[in-house]
């Protein structure tokens, strides 16, 4: 295992797909199984990627607190995001028992100390035989030392095998590492003859890079033009669909 310290350039992605015909492929569990880089990986359901080869999962951008800052400034919504998202990584980590779980980024939306002493009492009940590793994003205020008394470690990128772990998107195609990344929270709409149309999350596999979806609950989602090399894996009714 390696942790590198490297500079991420932040992409914008703003078009909308419209998907005419829809082909859908269904596993035979709710898993999808594939290929990242040559490296065999599953593309979860609950918006997650894992590595079987090391047993690692990788998570991004689960925005804890997210709910919380939109209530304190005057929005109403419900508050019970931050225990619908800890109760779906509870279930993620108990389904794969990973060896490591990486966090892309954005784990907190905002500096919040009444969620940081609950979030450490979780991580010490589900992750406590867990190496843990978060890759910082845009939100992630808090002071490194907070995370690593808990155990937490904390880098820019991490790198594994041949791939590079990163919060935000690294578009040199001719770089040394294959790319995986959060931030984008990626998601494509499909629209039928009928023009009906839907919005989906998305795992976003290309040839230099891939995107993760979002995998706090009520996090948003941001619709993408996929390049025609892209392969699309939607998320819905609890499995994978490639389309």
């Amino acid at each position: 295992m390696k942790l590198f310290m490297l500079y991420v350039n932040r992409t914008d992605y703003s078009k909308t797909l419209f998907i005419t015909f829809v082909y859908i492929i269904k596993t035979s569990d709710t898993l999808m199984l594939t290929k990242i880089s040559n490296i065999q990986c599953q593309l979860l359901p609950e918006k997650a990627l894992f590595f079987p080869e090391n047993r690692m999962l990788v998570i991004s951008d689960l925005h804890i607190g997210k709910i919380g800052f939109f209530r304190k400034n005057g929005i109403p919504l419900p508050a019970t995001s931050v225990l619908t998202t800890i109760e779906k990584l509870q279930k993620v980590v108990e389904a794969y028992s990973p060896d490591t779980v990486v966090f892309l980024g954005d784990l907190f939306h905002t500096f919040d100390d009444s969620l940081w002493s609950f979030f450490s009492e979780v991580i010490s009940k589900i992750l406590h035989r867990t190496g843990i590793i978060l890759v910082s994003g845009n939100h992630d205020v808090f002071p490194n030392e907070k995370y690593e008394v808990i155990g937490i470690k904390v880098c820019d990128v991490f790198i594994w095998n041949n791939l590079c772990f990163s919060h935000e998107p690294q578009e040199d195609e001719g770089a040394l590492f294959y790319n995986i990344a959060g931030h984008i929270h990626p998601a494509v709409r499909i629209s039928s003859r009928g023009k009906q149309n839907l919005r989906l999350p998305c795992f976003c596999i290309g040839k230099s890079r891939s995107l993760l979806p979002s995998f706090g609950h009520f996090t948003g989602s941001h619709t993408i033009t996929p390049h025609k090399d892209d392969n699309i894996f939607v998320i819905g009714e609890g499995a994978i669909f490639s389309v």
